[in-house]
């Protein structure tokens, strides 16, 4: 099945200010009167099971597969699937409400990404350089590395850092 804005509909409907899923009350079909109230008496109304994958986003069942809970919540509200990645502004993969999701190349997705949890510094774009026993500052644009400096002190790597991150990276900037 090819699924559209419209099957989707038909079966949940979407709270767009909490970024959840519910069932429909299902249509009670000919010959499937037991079936069909059975189903609506023990789903109807009720959250859409969401399973949490391994990056964190949130993946809902429908159709006999599994979807980005984040993809079906932009086709639900725009009625047209994304035609690019999907941004969760806040860093919340799981945070579907549709003001916290935006298109988004995959570098500006990556630019709004995490500070990753083998980062000694705590600060994305900050490592210590053991040669020159100084903090180093890099920012990686489209897909190139970019030195911006050794640093006596992190707090100047930081501030070079944010400098050419909130110019390069514009609303894609990650907040510290």
């Amino acid at each position: 099945m090819n699924i559209t804005a419209e099957n989707i509909r038909t079966f949940v409907d979407y709270d767009s200010v909490t970024g959840r899923f519910t069932w429909k009350t299902r249509e009670i079909r000919p010959g499937m009167k037991l079936t069909d109230e059975g189903w609506n008496t023990r789903f109807a109304g009720k959250l859409v099971a969401e399973r949490r994958h391994r990056h964190g986003h949130l993946q809902i069942g429908l159709f006999c597969k599994n979807y980005m809970a984040h993809r079906i919540a932009w086709m639900w509200f725009y009625g047209v699937k994304p035609e690019r990645d999907l941004d969760h502004k806040n860093g919340d993969p799981s945070d579907n409400r549709i003001s916290n999701l935006r298109l988004a190349t995959t570098s500006q997705n990556l630019m709004n990404s995490k500070t990753r949890t083998d980062n000694t510094s705590g600060v994305k774009g900050i490592s210590w350089s053991r040669k020159s026993k100084k903090w180093y500052a890099y920012i990686v644009v489209d897909q190139k590395m970019r030195a911006l400096g050794l640093y006596d002190e992190i707090d100047d790597a930081i501030t070079a850092l944010k400098r050419v991150e909130t110019e390069l990276h514009g609303e894609f900037a990650r907040a510290a």
